[in-house]
């Protein structure tokens, strides 16, 4: 996971670990139902919000 905003090592273990698996299921998503389209994805964190 590559961090725009921040660190990634500063979430916890647990939240990291559930942003990693809704990404990796987004683009395997993507690949499956869109094979050759761009993908995008991002996660941002806002005091104790990450959304992804």
């Amino acid at each position: 996971m590559r961090a725009e905003h921040g660190r990634p090592d500063d979430l916890a273990r647990t939240v990291r670990s559930a942003a990693e698996r809704v990404v990796r299921e987004a683009v395997i998503n993507a690949l499956e139902h869109a094979p050759g389209a761009p993908v995008r994805t991002g996660v941002d964190r806002g005091g104790e919000t990450v959304t992804v």
